[in-house]
């Protein structure tokens, strides 16, 4: 299957990023909505994943902290009909490179441990001890970025 990423910048995309994060982690997950709709999203750069058809099928966001040298990878769900096909790391790379434009030197995330190989992938490693996080067990991980030759 083939996917189109792209950063969410028009209301429907905003709201397909929406439907994809209800379905995941309030529904599946039994997040709370207040837990999921934390009031950051303003200050977060989305992307959203459509499939062949135009289906919205993953997204994830990310916000620069530490006076924007860090992009910290946060909301990455993707819909059960997609899982296991590369779209998760796709949507996160795109998130990634767009960090990367933003002047980010790291990325940061709270993966979910039963996924964390995902972002082991991406070349994140972890930190820390598992803890958790809306009653599902997380790592602490990170990656740097590589400065190119010409910086």
């Amino acid at each position: 299957m083939t996917y189109t990423i792209k950063k969410a910048e028009t209301s429907k995309e905003f709201a397909d990023c929406v439907y994809v994060r209800s379905t995941v982690f309030i529904e599946e997950q039994q997040d709370s909505i207040s837990g999921e709709f934390d009031g950051l999203d303003d200050n977060a750069t989305h992307f959203i994943a459509y499939d062949s058809l135009g289906e919205a099928v993953a997204t994830c966001r990310f916000r620069l902290i530490e006076n924007g040298s860090i992009g910290k990878l946060e909301r990455v769900a993707v819909l059960k009909s997609a899982r296991g096909q590369g779209v998760a790391g796709a949507v996160c790379q795109a998130a990634m490179d767009e960090m990367v434009n933003q002047g980010a030197v790291e990325a940061k995330t709270h993966a979910q441990s039963y996924v964390a190989s995902l972002y082991e992938k991406l070349g994140f490693e972890s930190y820390g001890d598992e803890f958790m996080e809306a009653a599902i067990a997380h790592r602490a991980m990170r990656r740097p970025f590589k400065k190119s030759a010409a910086a």
